[in-house]
């Protein structure tokens, strides 16, 4: 069985001609417009082996009057459709509204339900859909941008609002926004593809760099907090960590934190985890703290108009010093304060071994333990008034000579025997 289009009414039925050996046996759909073997017009009713002949339709031939009896009737008016009445056809109110004559001219078309495409694309005549008459809001697939055409636009006179519609997870094992690459989405597509994704969780994930311009404290910086307290930027020149809120800005680690070159060639501040925290320069340690204090490599330095280096004790029990050790570790000399009662603040100078060697005495005096050696015998005094410091002493073979607030005074030396 062949159907052929009738111009006119091929939205409202259908118009066959059968094959003569199946026209009398075979039941057309109820609405079916036939002509048989012998041009007889006929309508199927669903039922009627052959269907049933239409008035007006006799056999031997038929012409536009014959059709003209039922489709152009004076009766019919807008928004009416052709109806098979049980009996004939008759021109009959849609159910539902009026009818849809032609897509093309209905300049408002509704949807009187859901658009099932059943498997097939929809094409636009310039890729352009638009939610309002104003145009404002659009999705259109041909803009062409950085040179480049054919690029997608989203745009919206207000705010572009995106859901996650779904209550299950997918394959990756959560439900997730996500902006893929140059991959085919056509093609198998897997997590490694994202570039973007941010999951139901709240949680963000990017491939790649998050980029911001130059800017400042106001403006063109990462924020964290409620109120921009930690503010991350880079100015132009230099880059900064800025906390403008009232609390501390802290930076921790699991292990050791290290501040150096962006090269990892260079270290220049390092605290290691439970111990030291060291200073270098020029990536040379010079600096650390340790269990009992600090050690410092090299020279230390004090430098100012009146510069001066404290040594302070909390326990007046104890005897503050300045040790010197050998290269193994071993104590050598020390400087030190003898005052265990805080009051008799004598200084202390010991050789190797803690031996006092040297005394300074708050009371002026000083005392030497073990000998005393002058490095030079220094010029020998010809009359009382020569130059000198009061308390001077020289020597020579003969005698020792001291400088007194009135003049030299020598005692004379004799060999030993």
């Amino acid at each position: 069985m062949a159907i052929s289009s009738f111009k006119g009414i091929n939205d409202i039925l259908d118009v066959v001609t059968t094959i003569d050996s199946q026209e009398s046996t075979t039941v057309y759909p109820r609405g079916v417009l036939l002509i048989d073997s012998s041009n007889t017009i006929k309508v199927g009713d669903g039922t009627t082996q052959g269907g049933v002949a239409v008035a007006g339709g006799g056999g031997g031939g038929y012409a536009n009057t014959n059709v003209d009896s039922h489709l152009n009737t004076s009766t019919a008016t807008s928004g009416q459709v052709l109806s098979w009445t049980g009996t004939d056809y008759d021109w009959v109110a849609q159910s539902g509204g009026g009818g849809l004559s032609n897509v093309v001219d209905d300049t408002t078309p509704e949807l009187g339900g859901d658009l099932d495409t059943n498997g097939k694309d929809i094409l636009l005549l310039n890729n352009r859909i638009k939610y309002n008459s104003a145009g404002g809001s659009m999705l259109d697939f041909t803009v062409t941008q950085y040179s480049v055409a054919n690029n997608t636009v989203l745009s919206s006179v207000g705010s572009i609002n995106l859901f996650l519609d779904s209550a299950s997870a997918d394959t990756s094992g959560d439900t997730a926004f996500r902006i893929f690459d140059t991959t085919d989405p056509d093609a198998t597509v897997t997590e490694a593809n994202n570039i973007f994704k941010i999951a139901d969780s709240g949680d963000v994930s990017i491939k790649g760099k998050l980029q911001f311009p130059d800017g400042s404290a106001g403006g063109n910086y990462a924020a964290f907090g409620a109120a921009d307290d930690l503010r991350i930027f880079h100015n132009g020149n230099h880059s900064i960590v800025r906390e403008t809120g009232t609390g501390s800005l802290y930076l921790q680690s699991n292990d050791n934190v290290i501040l150096g070159k962006d090269s990892d060639s260079e270290v220049m501040v390092k605290g290691i985890a439970d111990g030291a925290v060291e200073l270098y320069h020029d990536n040379t340690k010079k600096f650390e703290t340790t269990a009992t204090g600090v050690q410092a490599v090299d020279e230390v330095l004090v430098e100012g108009a009146t510069p001066y280096l404290t040594i302070r004790r909390t326990d007046n029990a104890n005897i503050p010093l300045i040790r010197f050790q050998g290269s193994a570790g071993a104590n050598g000399a020390t400087i030190g304060m003898d005052s265990t009662s805080g009051t008799v603040n004598d200084l202390i100078i010991s050789a190797y071994g803690n031996n006092e060697r040297i005394r300074v005495e708050t009371s002026g005096g000083v005392k030497v333990t073990g000998g005393f050696t002058l490095a030079t015998a220094g010029t020998a005094p010809t009359a009382n008034g020569d130059a000198g410091a009061t308390g001077e002493v020289r020597y020579d073979d003969n005698y020792i000579y001291i400088k007194t607030a009135t003049g030299w005074k020598r005692a004379s030396l004799s060999g030993i025997v």
